[in-house]
C-alpha cells in the first residue's frame, strides 16, 4: 500500500475512532464546554464549506482524500485558500475539537489532538507532492499559513 493510500485509511480510522468514542464513553456534563464545542463545530464546517466550494469554483471536481494532487486541477489561492493552505483539514480539525467539547470525553479530546497531529503530518507530505506538481506552491507557502491565517508554520 502506498503511503498516500495509507494515510486515507488511517484518516478514516481516526474518524472511526471519534465516532465510537462518542458511543462509548459517556457525556460530560459541562455547559461551557459544549457551547464552546458547537462554536468550533459550527466554525470548522463554515471553513470545510467554503475551502470545499471554492475549489470546486475553479476546478469544477471536488477536492482529492487522497495527498496526491490531481494532475488536471489547478492550484487554488483565492478564497480562503489565500489566507489558509489547506482549508480543509483546517475545517475537519476544527470540528473534531468541537466535537470533543461537546462529549467532553478524555477519549474524544485526545483522539482529536492525534487527529490534528496526524493532519500536521498529512499536510507535509502533500505539500511536499504540491510543491513538485505546481512549481508556484513554495511561494504560494511563504504567505499562507497552513492552517491558522498568518501563523507560517
Amino acid at each position: 500500500m502506498s503511503r498516500s493510500n495509507l494515510l486515507v485509511v488511517l484518516q478514516f480510522i481516526l474518524f472511526g475512532l471519534m465516532f465510537l468514542s462518542i458511543i462509548i464513553f459517556p457525556f460530560g456534563d459541562s455547559t461551557a464546554l459544549r457551547i464552546i464545542g458547537a462554536i468550533l463545530f459550527v466554525g470548522g464546517l463554515a471553513v470545510l464549506a467554503w475551502g470545499t466550494l471554492t475549489f470546486i469554483a475553479i476546478n469544477r471536481t471536488l477536492p482529492n482524500v487522497s495527498p496526491e494532487p490531481k494532475q488536471t486541477a489547478e492550484l487554488v489561492e483565492s478564497g480562503i485558500f489565500a489566507y489558509i493552505r489547506h482549508p480543509l483539514y483546517s475545517g475537519v480539525i476544527l470540528c473534531a475539537f468541537g466535537v470533543a467539547f461537546v462529549h467532553g470525553h478524555l477519549a474524544s479530546i485526545l483522539i482529536a489532538i492525534v487527529l490534528y497531529v496526524f493532519f500536521s503530518y498529512k499536510s507535509r507530505y502533500e505539500e511536499s507532492r504540491l510543491k513538485i506538481t505546481y512549481p508556484a506552491y513554495a511561494d504560494y507557502m511563504t504567505h499562507t499559513g497552513r492552517f491558522i491565517p498568518f501563523v507560517k508554520w
